[in-house]
């Protein structure tokens, strides 16, 4: 073999050039690759901007945001009255904002299709309309409610009583026969207008209560041979006495097992209400001689529920009272801890429970 180049003896023995290489196809690719990301960028930045930028002419509408709402459910109720027109990107933003744990609750006027710049200093600042929080704790009788709605609102109690009373506002389970709504103003904190009426409060707090137990089976009150505001006093009785949840159920069970049993029920609390109808103020304790008043509430005298509900009960007594634990458990006392109760199936163990200073062991 040798160095020496090759030769051809003419031009038609030559090879053919090799085709030019085609090194501007790579280029090509790249920039449309480029071409088709910044269109990407642009139609998601016009997607923003137009979901979160409105217009300040949109239709006015009022918007209630309830106490306790999340940035989700915010969202929700944003959209379907037409004030923004992405809900999740209006959480996307709460969250990267910091503003998730900072929207007020309360009534605000806003307009259809606002930006989302605009809705969230509305929320952050607080509700264009005046509101005043109203907290309604559990186990208060409706003269009590009546008291903290007037401390609060400025609404006379005569004027609480009276709304109370009306047909208009009874909610399909409280019988005709009931004295009032005893029972069914639901122990939450509100948010009311200042110029509030009494109606619009009782209607707020019995709507709150249908809206709170339809998630449970109120029809459950039939296996136990009770109606289901039977099922109401019930869990009134046990919004009373119960300190810790985890008694509840087990209260309720003593409570049907008594009833079952033809025992009177000797709830002191209900004496208490007695004297509440009598007097028009609850006791906070009660003697000996107040166990022989003359009452259908005294449950002493009469071996079997009260008629009425004594208090407004909060969801688990009520789903205790609908749901009681399955036990033998006919007594029971307060514990030392002042907190849980000691359960007993017989006299002679709830002796033992008192003569021990009440410890449960």
């Amino acid at each position: 073999m040798t160095d020496e180049p090759l030769v051809y003896d003419s031009v038609a023995e030559m090879p053919p050039p090799e085709p030019p290489r085609r090194r501007g196809r790579g280029l090509v690719k790249l920039i449309a690759f480029f071409v088709v990301l910044m269109g990407l960028f642009g139609a998601a930045a016009l997607y923003f901007v137009s979901q979160t930028h409105g217009k300040a002419t949109g239709t006015p509408v009022k918007v209630t945001i309830e106490a306790g709402a999340t940035a989700s459910s915010i969202a929700d109720v944003l959209s379907k009255q037409g004030v923004i027109r992405s809900p999740w990107l209006f959480r996307l933003l709460a969250r990267a904002r910091g503003s998730a744990a900072s929207l007020k609750p309360g009534e605000y006027e806003m307009r259809t299709g606002m930006s989302f710049d605009a809705v969230f200093d509305l929320l952050e600042k607080g509700p264009t309309i005046a509101f005043v929080r109203v907290t309604i704790p559990e186990g208060k009788t409706v003269g009590q409610v009546a008291q903290i709605v007037n401390d609060k609102l400025g609404i006379a109690v005569k004027d609480f009583m009276a709304a109370v009373r009306k047909p208009a506002n009874r909610p399909d389970i409280v019988p005709a026969k009931a004295r009032d709504l005893e029972g069914v103003l639901y122990p939450e904190t509100y948010f009311f207008k200042e110029d509030a009426t009494a109606d619009d409060v009782v209607r707020r707090l019995v709507d709150e209560f249908e809206a709170r137990t339809a998630t449970l089976d109120l029809s459950n009150a039939r296996k136990l041979g009770i109606t289901p505001y039977q099922a109401i006093i019930a869990a009134s009785l046990v919004e009373r006495e119960a300190r810790a949840d985890a008694d509840r159920a087990k209260i309720a069970s003593v409570i049907y097992n008594r009833i079952k049993r033809g025992m009177h029920l000797e709830i002191d609390a209900t004496v208490q209400y007695a004297i509440y109808l009598k007097t028009g103020k609850v006791p906070t304790r009660i003697d000996t001689g107040d166990l022989d008043i003359s009452s259908p509430y005294n449950t002493y005298k009469i071996p079997a529920l009260p008629p009425g509900p004594i208090a407004s009960p909060g969801l688990p007594s009520i789903a205790a009272a609908l749901s009681p634990a399955g036990t033998n458990f006919l007594f029971y006392v307060l514990s030392t801890n002042d907190v849980t109760h000691c359960f007993a199936a017989t006299f002679q163990e709830f002796t033992a429970y008192k003569n021990r200073t009440r410890t449960c062991v």
